[in-house]
């Protein structure tokens, strides 16, 4: 049953005792979404071809669980950005545009995925002279953590 296992999955993932599924929250929330549709479809195909029995109740219910899950799938548990490490940036060459560069982060042993899983921003990256890079936790990450990195005329 999908909601069943929606619910032992948001229990893996906000219990303190457990280990997290190796699954994104996400993508379990997504293949339940489609289960959920295809729930309905059915329903309503069978309830237009056999009008004479009354479904509301149980769609009704359906829904009362799926507005449950939407409200206490957010309460999972995040962690703080501050904890990860932001690999090594090399001295960087300046070639008269602001520098850009993408960190390799990582939160204990997994590598974590830009746009999914961090952000960055920088400052004083406009010209030679020490620049900073700030990481944004986002998904399950929070808080954010800063880097600096050289900016150098000539190589």
């Amino acid at each position: 049953n999908a909601a069943i296992e929606f619910q032992q999955y948001f229990f893996l993932r906000t219990s303190e005792k457990s280990d997290r599924p190796k699954e994104r929250m996400a993508d379990i929330r997504n293949r339940i979404d489609a289960v959920y549709r295809e729930m309905v479809e059915r329903i309503t195909a069978y309830t237009l071809v056999n009008s004479d029995k009354d479904y509301s109740k149980l769609i009704s219910d359906w829904n009362a669980n799926v507005d449950y899950f939407n409200e206490h799938s957010h309460h999972r548990k995040q962690y703080d950005i501050k904890k990860a490490v932001i690999a090594s940036i090399p001295d960087q060459v300046f070639a008269g545009v602001p520098v850009t560069v993408m960190p390799e982060v990582f939160f204990e042993e997994k590598q974590l995925i830009f746009a999914e899983d961090y952000e960055v921003t920088y400052k004083d990256n406009h010209q030679p002279g020490t620049a900073s890079l700030e990481v944004h936790g986002k998904g399950d990450y929070k808080g954010k953590s800063i880097t600096r990195f050289n900016i150098v005329e000539t190589a």
